[in-house]
């Protein structure tokens, strides 16, 4: 809820150049979208069918309730 548009904007030191602290974000999740696809194709080479990997799938049947 504090995260700012001057805090997205902040340029942060990544190797060797700099980026912003939104697009780090932003390369996180495409990131973590690009290891499940490789997992699920992993897992298919192997004749196992993966779990969904959709963002929208996960909110709507795949948290677990801890309470």
């Amino acid at each position: 809820n504090r995260l700012t548009e001057a805090a997205l904007e902040k340029m942060l030191p990544v190797r060797e150049k700099e980026l912003s602290l939104g697009h780090l974000m932003q390369h996180l999740a495409n990131h973590s979208t690009y290891h499940r696809g490789q997992i699920a194709l992993m897992m298919r080479q192997l004749n196992a069918e993966p779990v969904a990997t959709d963002f929208h799938v996960f909110l709507t049947k795949g948290r677990v309730d801890h309470s």
